[in-house]
């Protein structure tokens, strides 16, 4: 049984919330899903434990193990942290993508403010400055 390690870790939130844990290999999903899992059941889990198996015994790749095993998180509603651009992600689905755009216009247009207002307040100040010196 040789070590499999993924290519992309899996980052689940597994202790509380920021309490994550980074599996890397088929071997720490194995672990975690014997040890760690919240919920010894359903179709996801049981696919992740078969597909963990299978890869140790060299008869499934390490990929088909890492996607079976994220199947299992979703099933599990265990966070899985993205290593991904969240605009990326963000994209793909319009919903989302339309809730992004209406946010980053928001930002832009609170920062524009701030710094129209910075720069009256710098103006204002100057020209007091200015009048004190006279």
């Amino acid at each position: 049984m040789a070590v499999q390690p993924w290519e992309d870790g899996v980052d689940l939130q597994l202790h509380g919330i920021g309490g994550y844990r980074t599996v890397g290999s088929t071997e720490d999903a194995a672990r975690c899903l014997l040890e760690l899992w919240p919920r010894d059941s359903g179709k996801a889990f049981m696919a992740a434990q078969r597909a963990c198996l299978a890869a140790l015994e060299g008869k499934a790749t390490a990929a088909k193990a890492r996607s079976a095993f994220i199947k299992a998180a979703e099933e599990a509603d265990i966070h899985i942290r993205s290593h991904e651009d969240p605009r990326k992600v963000a994209m793909r689905n319009p919903a989302i993508s339309q809730a992004w755009r209406k946010a980053n216009r928001d930002a832009i247009d609170a920062v524009e403010k701030s710094v129209t207002k910075l720069k009256a307040e710098r103006e204002r100040f100057f020209r007091a400055r200015r009048n004190s010196e006279d």
